[in-house]
């Protein structure tokens, strides 16, 4: 009875997130959560990050990583995917929303749980926001840190309306900081509490919450391994326990305002929008021009194929929204495979051993527990699709060793070829769920390669001086109607509250665009 009761406080907390000014209102109702014991507040404070993160965000990603495009005769991403972003298109509902709810709320939680010494409580408010922050600095790069979240009283509300914005390196340091204060509490202790059901997460398991701080941690280690020295950090790392499951959450059901936030705006509030990409499909597929047999079944699974012909997936060059030729709508074209109770994803198994091989290619010097890890991602990749239930019981095709043992086969001709197979099989497997992710982790990473030709120029495929772009390869292409001349986005820019409303927004962030870098992209 607990347990139910708790979920329908949540969906009715989420039930006016379909209106995001509406989901916030209800969120920092004070009546319902300022005044309420932490279990109560606990899983709206978890499920809160996500639905702003997975919802606009998974779109907005999800075109930036490649995944999808915007199909033809719909107009409402085309924003998204022609790179065409102001100040103001993330900023109430997503970076307003993540600091002044989520991480206000989460901020709260965790305030009384150190003066409690609630630790368990204290670890999991800690490790999500530290995720949270991460985010933040890899969008924007220079965000408000150690003044955030601060003014009248110290429970984190009523915060600093102008407060000094940090450097993300210095906030990255920050977030380790926090995790390891967090991880070096005594859990056992007799004032922590259960959180139980309350915990949407792991249900109060907190070996699984020092799984994934230490995730995490190595998440923010690798993300900076391009600019900085880690190497003694991912010492310290090696050993220990990260993720062996997802670190998701499903409180959705059949109803309206209470299902997974992307299935709503696919399939209802915006339905025709969302069409697969070609440059992850032709991946997928090998060449998605070719005939019906994919050299990875996980495309049946990902994508719904054209209801108008189910004989084959068709997609769009990435931002070819303009191309009626091609396709006259969505019912000519590829869609995202999404369902209402779908979870949402803060990190995936499938991420973890990734993040593993890499560590273990350049840091931890076992190139055979590298492409352990790395086959297990794959393995976990397909494991997830079956574990949501889109993958019939008879589908003997739905092999991950077929993948395995063929398109994706590990290599021993040198570590770049490693490291390129690992972060492209991590790019996949975050399809449909983790855009922003796929997004960043491609900034780091250059994978898959820029292609650098336009597909407006003739004979754009093979161009005189430059590797051609060849059927399969998976390469991002510069998109059709872009208006950053061809430079690809980067980040967000400060947002226009900031801007507006804050005297201490440094100088140099107010001009930056979405093809600037941030701090530790530098490729």
């Amino acid at each position: 009875m607990k347990k139910l009761f708790k979920i329908v406080l949540i969906l009715s907390i989420i039930s006016g997130m379909s209106s995001c000014n509406e989901f916030l209102d209800i969120n920092h109702d004070p009546d319902i959560l300022e005044d309420a014991p932490v279990e109560m507040i606990l899983p709206a404070a978890l499920s809160s990050p996500m639905y702003i993160l997975g919802g606009d965000g998974q779109i907005f990603g999800a075109y930036w990583a490649q995944h999808w495009t915007q199909s033809t005769n719909a107009p409402q991403y085309q924003g998204y995917d022609s790179w065409q972003i102001t100040n103001a298109t993330f900023d109430g509902r997503g970076y307003g929303a993540l600091y002044y709810y989520s991480l206000k709320d989460l901020e709260h939680i965790r305030k009384i749980a150190e003066k409690e010494e609630n630790w368990t409580y204290f670890l999991m408010t800690t490790v999500v926001e530290a995720y949270i922050y991460q985010v933040l600095v890899d969008l924007y790069d220079k965000v408000p840190f150690t003044e955030a979240l601060q003014g009248e009283g110290s429970d984190g509300f009523d915060p600093n309306i102008t407060p000094k914005f940090d450097d993300g390196e210095f906030i990255y340091n920050g977030l380790i900081e926090m995790l390891d204060d967090a991880l070096s509490k005594n859990l056992g202790a007799v004032s922590c509490k259960d959180p139980g059901d309350a915990d949407i997460l792991f249900g109060g398991n907190m070996n699984s919450w020092q799984a994934f701080a230490n995730t995490l941690k190595l998440k923010i280690l690798l993300r900076q391994s391009n600019v900085n020295d880690v190497t003694t950090a991912m010492a310290d790392l090696k050993g220990k326990a990260f993720l062996t499951s997802d670190a998701a959450f499903n409180i959705f059901v059949n109803q309206p305002d209470k299902r997974n936030p992307i299935y709503s705006a696919a399939e209802i509030q915006h339905k025709g929008n969302l069409s697969m990409s070609r440059t992850l499909m032709d991946y997928l597929t090998g060449d998605i021009e070719g005939e019906d047999n994919y050299r990875d079944r996980r495309v049946e699974y990902l994508a719904e194929r054209p209801k108008d012909v189910p004989e084959y997936h068709r997609a769009l060059l990435q931002g070819d929204y303009l191309n009626i030729d091609y396709a006259t709508s969505i019912e000519e074209l590829s869609r995202p495979m999404l369902k209402f109770d779908h979870p949402l994803y803060y990190m995936t198994e499938a991420e973890s051993y990734f993040l593993q091989a890499e560590a273990n290619l350049r840091y931890w010097g076992d190139d055979t527990k590298a492409e352990e890890m790395y086959e297990e991602g794959i393995r976990a990749a397909f494991d997830r699709l079956d574990n949501i239930g889109l993958v019939p019981t008879d589908d003997d095709e739905y092999d991950a060793e077929v993948v395995i043992d063929g398109y994706a086969k590990w290599v021993y001709t040198s570590e770049e070829a490693q490291l390129e197979l690992i972060w492209m099989q991590k790019w996949v497997s975050m399809t449909n769920i983790q855009g922003i992710e796929a997004f960043i982790e491609h900034n780091r990473t250059n994978t898959p390669y820029e292609y650098e030709v336009s597909p407006r120029v003739d004979n754009w495929q093979n161009q005189s001086g430059i590797d051609a772009y060849e059927k399969g390869c998976g390469w991002f292409t510069i998109a059709l109607n872009n208006v950053t001349s061809d430079r690809y986005p980067r980040r967000l820019m400060c947002p226009q509250s900031e801007m507006d409303g804050n005297p201490n927004v440094p100088v140099e962030l107010r001009s930056k665009k979405i093809f600037d870098p941030v701090w530790w992209d530098i490729d």
